[in-house]
């Protein structure tokens, strides 16, 4: 390349907002092999060979499809210490999110972009129709707005089609919730996915140590008392009480739920829906309940000091 090859090549990559290496590769001056050969080469980073690597399944578990396809990084091998993967340029953004969702020292090496996109389609290949929905979406000069007298297709509707895949693919790989996170404009939607007819699990497949399961098991058996079950989203407190529930269960006990929502259904258990809206806030259920001489109750969340001090006294003097 010549000095005035390079000065044109500049002014392309901060028009367009690329790396010079890829820059000089869009004007064809050089080859993506030889751009990224050289680029290895200034910044002591290893080049690898996507095409010829195989990541770990252990890799690819580690750090969430999200992450990656975020970033445009594909995790390759693992081990209790380090996590190595591939980009085609050096974010440290892209390295701290690796190393909090993998818990592991992380390694960048060097990939070609076009390399890149094809790994990530070959590794994470549910997500590669959701990408193509994108793309014909943002294609669209208009967006149509469909009533209950429409005619339009949902075949023919890139937006309708998007969120059919993304909730069936939600629903396929058992998430417990879907989230949609636009980078600029509009606000973050949460959905929770719910099997309400899903089966409680028994408390021997939760996964507790003998010892703990020993310790649930008789603070579930004793006619007072209370058990909190805490901790983050996602980490198991549905399952964990659902599972208490259908362990106490047993046609003579009266056991009632209050619950905003109903998560499942149990057969044999009482399960309020709080509605806000209505007036049936958990307090209001809850201080109803106490007069109906429940044998166990089960408050799906405590939200506020009111229904905390209801709790409390109920788990004090019995309900």
């Amino acid at each position: 390349m010549t000095r005035r090859d390079l000065k044109v090549a500049r002014s392309h990559a901060e028009q367009q907002w690329v790396a010079l290496a890829d820059a000089v590769v869009q004007m064809g001056l050089v080859s993506e092999r030889d751009s990224y050969e050289t680029l290895a080469q200034a910044t002591g980073m290893t080049l690898v060979d996507l095409a010829a690597c195989t990541p770990s399944s252990l890799a690819l578990k580690l750090v969430p499809e999200r992450v990656a396809r975020r970033h445009r990084l594909v995790p390759l091998e693992e081990d209790n210490r380090l996590l190595t993967y591939a980009v085609s340029r050096f974010d440290a953004d892209a390295e701290r999110d690796v190393a909090f969702a993998s818990g592991r020292t992380p390694r960048a090496v060097l990939a070609r972009p076009s390399e890149l996109a094809d790994a990530l389609d070959r590794c994470y290949p549910k997500m590669a129709d959701v990408d193509r929905l994108l793309a014909r979406f943002r294609s669209e000069a208009t967006v149509n707005v469909l009533d209950e007298g429409s005619s339009l297709a949902a075949s023919e509707s890139p937006i309708i089609d998007l969120c059919n895949h993304i909730l069936v693919r939600a629903v396929e790989a058992a998430a417990s919730d879907v989230h949609i996170e636009p980078t600029l404009d509009g606000e973050k939607v949460v959905m929770r996915v719910i099997d309400t007819q899903a089966a409680p699990q028994e408390l021997e497949s939760l996964g507790y140590d003998a010892g703990n399961l020993t310790r649930l098991r008789a603070a579930l058996s004793r006619p007072d008392g209370l058990v909190l079950v805490t901790g983050p989203t996602g980490s198991g407190k549905t399952t964990a009480l659902y599972s208490a529930l259908s362990h106490l269960r047993n046609g003579r006990t009266n056991i009632v739920s209050v619950e905003d929502p109903v998560k499942r259904r149990v057969e044999g258990v009482n399960q309020i829906h709080v509605n806000g809206r209505a007036g049936n806030t958990f307090a209001s259920v809850l201080r109803s309940l106490l007069r109906q001489d429940p044998n166990v109750i089960m408050v799906g969340e405590v939200r506020d000091a009111e229904v905390a001090q209801i709790v409390g006294q109920a788990a004090y003097t019995g309900p």
